[in-house]
C-alpha cells in the first residue's frame, strides 16, 4: 500500500508538471524557430524578399498613440531598418494579443505598392495569428529611434519662430 500511494504522488507529479511544459501564462504556444518572412502571406513575403530589387522610396513608421507617425525617405534608413527585420526570428505562436499597444512599420516602392509589419506590443500579428518574437532588439532600438526622433525635428520646427518679412 506505500508502494502504491508513493507511485500515486509520482504519477500527479508528473501531471501537473507536464501539463505546466510548454505553455506561459496558460498560453498554448507551438515553437517555430523561424524567419519572420516565413510566416507572413506569400505576397507580403515576395515584397520583402525581392526588397533590393523594387526598394522602397518611403517608410512610416507608427509608434501607437505615443508619438505621431513618423515618415522617412532616407534611403540609408530605411535599408537599416529591412537589416533590422531580416533578422527577427520567430520564437513561437501564441495566443497572447494586446489591445492597447499598437505599432507598425510600412514601406512604399516607386510604383505606389505597399507592404510592412504590424505588431500589438512586441507581438507579431499577421492577420488573426500572433507570433513572438527572438532577436528583435536591434529592430525595437531603430523602431523608437526613428520615432523620437521625427518627433523632436517636428517639435524643433513648431518652435522656430517664422522668419520676419522686411
Amino acid at each position: 500500500m506505500k508502494h502504491f500511494a508513493l507511485l500515486l504522488a509520482a504519477i500527479m507529479i508528473l501531471a501537473l508538471t507536464g501539463c505546466a511544459a510548454g505553455s506561459k501564462d496558460g498560453l498554448e504556444e507551438t515553437p517555430m524557430d523561424a524567419a519572420l518572412f516565413d510566416v507572413l502571406a506569400d505576397g507580403e513575403r515576395a515584397l520583402f524578399e525581392c526588397f533590393s530589387e523594387n526598394p522602397p522610396v518611403s517608410m512610416t513608421v507608427r509608434y501607437d498613440q505615443v508619438y505621431p507617425d513618423a515618415n522617412v525617405e532616407d534611403v540609408a534608413l530605411i535599408n537599416e531598418m529591412y537589416d533590422a527585420i531580416s533578422k527577427i526570428r520567430i520564437r513561437a505562436k501564441t495566443n497572447l494579443s494586446v489591445t492597447d499597444a499598437y505599432h507598425s512599420v510600412d514601406f512604399e516602392t516607386a510604383d505606389g505598392t505597399s507592404f510592412g509589419l504590424s505588431f500589438e506590443k512586441h507581438i507579431l500579428r499577421v492577420g488573426s495569428d500572433h507570433y513572438e518574437l527572438t532577436n528583435d532588439e536591434d529592430f525595437w532600438k531603430l523602431f523608437a529611434h526613428i520615432a523620437e526622433d521625427c518627433h523632436e525635428q517636428s517639435q524643433q520646427e513648431n518652435a522656430t519662430p517664422p522668419e520676419s518679412k522686411s
